[in-house]
């Protein structure tokens, strides 16, 4: 969708998911999307601005901390 709509986007909105039927969301980091090459597609078309957001978890802000700690170490 990045290299479809190439320039339209200015901020992603991250979220993740994880595996199985139910696709429930996850925390960055802990579910089954690749980062890597979508952020290394954002950061070619000039995306600098993430938003982290995660619903329906037990401990929003032990998701918000490992999540942070995932993306400040992913390299692209």
């Amino acid at each position: 969708m990045l290299r479809k709509y190439s320039g339209r986007y200015t901020i992603l909105h991250v979220k993740n998911m994880t595996a199985g039927p139910e696709q429930n969301f996850a925390c960055p980091g802990s579910g089954i999307i690749d980062f890597k090459p979508l952020f290394a597609e954002a950061h070619c078309q000039g995306i600098r601005h993430f938003m982290v957001e995660q619903d329906n978890v037990f401990d929003g802000l032990a998701c918000l901390q490992t999540s942070g700690h995932y993306l400040r170490r992913l390299r692209f």
